[in-house]
């Protein structure tokens, strides 16, 4: 009866997440499996033999559902795809060696193994259940495979040896109590995280350093309470919530920054915590009204961030925001926005001045936008003359709606592709260009409001005929302040011969 109320004691503490000394329990309470004897089990065409394994190990359809053997060196064969649940809880193993087929170590799979001391998780597992390790307290080494994306509850729960661990860079959940009671001094959260699930790191006395990812949004209840060793933490600006005694019986705690201006922060953050500690943040923000009400020491940060430079590509649907740097510069190239049937100008503070530009390594002494400012033209495509008198011609066509800014004048320029360089673009200023300028419209669309102009070479020699010709359409534009500009629209295909256009007209 004694043996049966210690049990579901001890089951009660595990469960939770509770560290409890290191005592006979794990032997006396293993969870055994019944005992099947399996030669080969067939799985999605692999096939596990178990002869390669250790002694002992019972498998159902490529899962290892337990462990009866007396080695204490294990190997689990090629083939097996998971560690199954409570597979090796409360095993007396020393080491085990995993396969790559494995995908999953499920919950409690390796629990309360307190002779184990290392584990590497081979590459291909991308997931791990809830307590996998908890409670085996001589675990001081686990390597985990970049692929792995899931950390379950409690799954590193109480392990006091466990100084240190890289958690790849492919996690994107940390399951609540996945460190708590842990020996770790140093961590780093990797980007893609956004949360802090509950008593993340709780009770981890030996916590001393701690880096938190951009991408955090939010830290939720008790995460860092009784971390008696941690000294300094920042929050990162995206962090938009913080839940209750985060930071509750953290005695050493001497300087929290926190970047986010206007956070939302639980009751009892800093309950029991170094009265001497330092809160962290903007002038005028959330932080400071919560340290001002809680009579905790406030340091003001500079904000560094002078400014934000936005660049709106579609008036308000794609946008492209900047932080200026300490100088008040930056030093920032955006990208050419694509719109079908127009062609790029450039950035604009004021799309009806040119003047405004942007320009790079500007200084920026306030939130600045610049939207992109299109010419509603672009050249159409090629087509190949007819050929008379062993003579042909080539013209590329061009759509201008008048719906913008006035024009000037409008054309073609059109030259044979080898004679540009590598990456040059064709302008009025190319070399031996030939300029044909748009005077007489091929189509007029008044409903439209468009015309489309033609550029042509004509009278070329059939002995040029395979030669690569490119062009680009030009407009001069007179914007609404009175500045005159260009704006170029090349051939989209790069180049062509009359040879290709003709063959394609047949």
């Amino acid at each position: 009866m004694r043996k049966k109320i210690m049990s579901l004691v001890v089951s009660f503490l595990v469960i939770t997440g509770i560290s409890v000394p290191t005592m006979s329990y794990a032997v006396e309470n293993l969870t055994t499996n019944e005992e099947k004897t399996v030669d080969k089990v067939s799985n999605d065409n692999k096939t596990v033999n178990e002869n390669e394994g250790t002694e002992g190990l019972t498998i159902e359809n490529g899962v290892v559902t337990g462990y009866t053997g007396t080695d204490t060196d294990v190997v689990i064969p090629e083939g097996v795809t998971e560690i199954g649940e409570k597979a090796f809880y409360g095993s007396n193993i020393t080491s085990i060696k995993l396969p790559d087929s494995l995908v999953k170590i499920d919950a409690y799979g390796m629990a309360g193994c307190n002779t184990l001391k290392e584990v590497v998780v081979p590459k291909n597992v991308t997931e791990l259940g809830k307590n996998a390790f908890a409670n085996s307290y001589t675990l001081g080494s686990i390597t985990l495979p970049e692929g792995l994306v899931s950390i379950g509850n409690y799954c590193f729960n109480s392990l006091p040896e466990l100084k240190s661990l890289k958690i790849p860079s492919t996690v994107r959940s940390i399951g609540k109590n996945a460190f708590s009671t842990a020996g770790l001094k140093t961590i780093e959260i990797p980007e893609g995280i956004t949360t802090l699930n509950d008593r993340t790191f709780y009770m981890n006395k030996s916590l001393e350093s701690v880096k938190l990812p951009k991408s955090i949004t939010s830290i939720g209840n008790y995460v860092f309470k009784g971390c008696t060793s941690l000294k300094t933490i920042e929050i990162p600006e995206n962090v938009t919530s913080m839940g209750q005694e985060v930071f509750t019986n953290c005695t050493s705690i001497e300087k929290v920054t926190i970047y986010s201006k206007n956070i939302v922060l639980g009751e009892d953050i800093f309950n029991s915590a170094n009265s001497d500690m330092v809160l962290c943040g903007y002038k005028g923000s959330t932080v400071e009204t919560y340290a001002t009400e809680n009579s905790i020491k406030f340091e003001a940060i500079q904000d560094t961030q002078v400014a934000k430079v936005s660049f709106d590509a579609d008036n308000g649907e794609d946008i492209v925001t900047k932080d200026v740097s300490e100088d008040g510069s930056l030093d920032y190239t955006p990208e050419n926005p694509t719109k079908e049937g127009y062609t790029f100008v450039g950035w604009y503070k004021d799309t009806d001045d040119i003047t405004t530009a942007y320009k790079n390594n500007s200084k920026y002494s306030q939130d600045t936008t610049y939207k992109a400012k299109y010419a509603h033209v672009s050249m159409l495509g090629a087509q190949g003359k007819l050929v008379v008198n062993d003579k042909s011609g080539i013209r590329f066509s061009t759509k201008l709606y008048n719906d913008g800014d006035e024009v000037i004048e409008k054309g073609t320029l059109i030259i044979p592709a080898d004679l540009l360089s590598e990456g040059e673009a064709l302008t009025l200023d190319t070399k031996k260009v030939a300029k044909s300028i748009g005077k007489v419209n091929y189509e007029t669309n008044k409903e439209e409001n468009s015309v489309t102009y033609l550029g042509t070479i004509i009278n070329m020699p059939r002995s040029q005929f395979d030669r690569q010709m490119t062009a680009s359409s030009y407009v001069k534009y007179k914007d609404k302040a009175g500045n005159e500009y260009t704006v170029y629209s090349p051939y989209t295909k790069g180049s062509i011969s009359i040879s290709q256009l003709i063959d394609v007209s047949k």
